[in-house]
């Protein structure tokens, strides 16, 4: 298989195509503190279980993921002078502590500055903070040029400006995967997807540093429910005031749960045997993704730790699956080792642990714009009782600020790229990376 990437390694130093072969970018890490539990205290004493024999391998969830969606969400956009870009069928809950913010964003882009202070929006349902962000409009070659998540003018939006045909690029791609030891395939592949890269470095500075372009973050952050609510309090709309004009916004639906409460018998600290626990905070994804992207938990055992289940929570459609496991002692050995994500599984106490581990999300798979909060839940044992640690991250799609307003003010057609190249390309750089060699 290594074999077989030749091609693609040789062309993405020449492209620069690898600040984006990631399904996930810009995770911010964030610490877990005062989470709560959904176990009971347990009322009997447990001791730290003998190790037994391999539970039979199971089937990895993921493993019957499609690959590529079974369609894709294309929407034609006329050259326009403003556009608000939002998610539209948000189906999800907020649950106290384990995002680290209740909050839904707007993206507003513009040719001209827009008045800041006339800009008022409310979430229809709850209580809610309007938090404008437009200090982000720095376009320049100098602020951006070279950090893909700073909004460089990447290759492939050249190359889209100035025709090429992506789909043929997809064809090619796989002919020289399916043909490894052509020289002919590789160089027909190469050659194609390097087109009109000759002028790209000279003309991008005077591009970047000319871009009309201005960008605002609408940011709405939702009030917790008061303790004691019984139910929670729904989003459906947000209603936005912007340049004289009043805009309905259907999200699809929010629910906020309320806060638990802390004297209740079922109450306890989160994380109990372990410390500095980690989890991923906000992932912005590909747009037109093929519906996967990788997270992580992180801690350090204070005594000994038997894992007994990792699984996602709440109302979700959300698979998770292809766990791994780097376990590093006090003296700095460390062990890999893949979970079925239900068998017992021993840590010992002054272990450094990392999880990592692959979801796979249908209503994203193929969405232009899309938003969402997953929880996890990981359910371990310590000597006094079974405890479940929820964290959470919050995924949704964007790209870099050139590809949007090349899109929603320009009119640029973007899709073809990601449907028919990058999620090949993407596949073939994750097959390879569970089989390599």
């Amino acid at each position: 298989m290594k074999k077989h990437l030749k091609w693609i390694c040789i062309i993405l130093c020449v492209v620069g195509l690898l600040c984006a072969c990631g399904p996930e970018q810009n995770q911010e890490q964030q610490m877990a503190t005062n989470l709560t539990t959904e176990s009971t205290q347990p009322s009997v004493q447990m001791t730290q279980p003998e190790p037994t024999e391999p539970a039979l391998e199971k089937e990895d969830p993921l493993a019957t993921a499609p690959q590529f969606p079974e369609e894709y969400e294309v929407v034609a956009v006329e050259p326009q002078d403003m556009a608000l870009v939002y998610p539209t069928d948000c189906d999800f809950e907020y649950v106290f502590d384990t995002i680290g913010s209740y909050d839904y964003l707007i993206q507003i882009f513009s040719k001209e500055p827009i008045d800041v202070n006339a800009v008022k929006a409310d979430a229809i349902g709850t209580e809610s903070e309007t938090f404008l962000c437009s200090d982000n409009t720095d376009f320049s070659y100098e602020t951006c040029n070279g950090n893909y998540m700073q909004n460089d003018y990447n290759a492939y939006l050249y190359q889209t400006q100035h025709g090429i045909d992506w789909k043929i690029a997809g064809e090619l791609l796989e002919k020289s995967q399916n043909e490894p030891y052509s020289l002919e395939a590789g160089n027909a592949y190469s050659e194609y997807v390097s087109q009109y890269l000759d002028l790209y470095e000279l003309e991008k500075k005077a591009y970047m540093d000319s871009c009309p372009y201005y960008y605002y973050r609408l940011n709405i952050y939702f009030e917790v429910p008061e303790m004691g609510a019984t139910e929670p309090e729904i989003v459906e709309q947000i209603e936005v005031e912007l340049e004289g004009q009043t805009y309905m916004l259907d999200i699809g639906q929010i629910r906020i749960q309320p806060l638990p409460d802390p004297t209740a018998p079922d109450s306890q600290s989160w994380g109990k045997g372990m410390r500095g626990t980690s989890f991923g905070g906000n992932m912005i994804l590909m747009p037109w993704n093929r519906g996967f992207f990788t997270d992580e938990i992180s801690f350090e055992a204070e005594e000994d730790i038997t894992l007994r289940q990792l699984k996602t929570t709440g109302q979700t459609s959300v698979v998770l699956g292809d766990i791994h496991i780097k376990c590093t002692k006090e003296n700095n050995q460390s062990l890999d080792q893949t979970w079925d994500g239900s068998s017992a599984f021993y840590i010992d106490q002054g272990d450094s642990v990392s999880i990592s581990f692959t979801c796979y999300d249908p209503r994203m798979a193929g969405r232009m714009v899309y938003f969402n909060a997953v929880r996890y839940a990981l359910q371990y044992s310590l000597n006094d009782g079974d405890y479940t640690l929820i964290s959470g991250t919050t995924i949704h799609t964007g790209d870099n600020l050139y590809d949007l307003c090349a899109q929603y003010l320009e009119g640029t057609d973007l899709s073809s790229y990601f449907i028919h190249y990058y999620n090949l390309l993407d596949s073939y750089l994750h097959q390879n990376q569970r089989n390599p060699g």
